[in-house]
Formats: C-alpha cells, sequence, structure tokens
C-alpha cells in the first residue's frame, strides 16, 4: 500500500506542478539535513486518516511561489509575503484534492481538512503510530518542496 500511497503521490505533484508553471520537479528522499521553517498542514479523513505536510525553507519557497503566482497572471504580487503564503496553502490544498481524487479513482474514500500553516526554525514533527509513511522531496529549479504523508486506518 506503501508503494500505492508514493505513486498516488508523485502524480499529484507532477500533476499540479505543470498547471501551475513550476515545471517538473526530480523526485528524490529528502535530505536528512533539510531544515524547513515552512510547513503547510492539510488533514487526511476517511478510510485512512493522518496528515499532508508540506514543507519548504523560506527562500526556496518564496522563488517557488513566485513562479507559481506569474503563471497564473499574478505578477504584482513580488514581495508580498502575505500572498506567498496564501499562495503556498493553496498548492498544498491543490495537491493534497488532487491526491484525494487519485485515492477515489483507486477505491480509497477520503477527504482534507482547510491548511493550517506553521512558520519558524527547528520545525519537528513526530511521526510514530502510523502504519504508512511516504517521504519524498520534489526538487524544482527553484527550489525543493518536501512532502510527507502518514496514514492509518
Amino acid at each position: 500500500m506503501k508503494e500505492k500511497i508514493e505513486h498516488l503521490l508523485r502524480s499529484s505533484v507532477l500533476e499540479i506542478a505543470g498547471e501551475t508553471g513550476l515545471g517538473t520537479p526530480e523526485v528524490t528522499l529528502p535530505s536528512p539535513s533539510f531544515s524547513p521553517d515552512t510547513v503547510v498542514n492539510i488533514g487526511i479523513i476517511g478510510d485512512w486518516h493522518g496528515f499532508l505536510f508540506l514543507q519548504a525553507e523560506r527562500a526556496p519557497l518564496t522563488r517557488l511561489m513566485k513562479l507559481m503566482l506569474d503563471h497564473l497572471g499574478y505578477a504584482d504580487a513580488d514581495d508580498d509575503p502575505h500572498l506567498y503564503l496564501e499562495a503556498y496553502q493553496e498548492l498544498a490544498n491543490q495537491t493534497s484534492g488532487r491526491l484525494m481524487m487519485h485515492f477515489a479513482n483507486s477505491g480509497i474514500s477520503g477527504d482534507i481538512t482547510p491548511p493550517t500553516v506553521l512558520n519558524g526554525s527547528n520545525i519537528t514533527m513526530n511521526l510514530s503510530g502510523y502504519t504508512i509513511e511516504v517521504k519524498l522531496c520534489f526538487s524544482f529549479d527553484a527550489g525543493d518542496l518536501i512532502i510527507v504523508i502518514g496514514l492509518k486506518k
């Protein structure tokens, strides 16, 4: 099941990245030294429940969100940190929503909660107690996004 979730996540991110102008990322395992300072948390409920974390470091996140906003016609959004965080939440919403569509097409019932943004240094997460844990790094030209999923029945 972990491989299936990983495949559905990859598909979801690649589709959303193409639609939002982020390009095609290289997909790898995250570096152990990666230290996010901005995290969006989306809850997952349904047949499986848990979370999806979209993690980034501030400078690459700013470059990625500027690229996405420019692609979507918001070229006037230069240097508006609030708008970049809103765009980051929207990217997490779209990615997790697309993942739920792929879940449904695979016979897995699921829904998502609204996003919660965490900012700061030394953000850590305890992932114990989840049956399935997926951690992938999506490396775009403008920077890296790490997605972590924890699920249990």
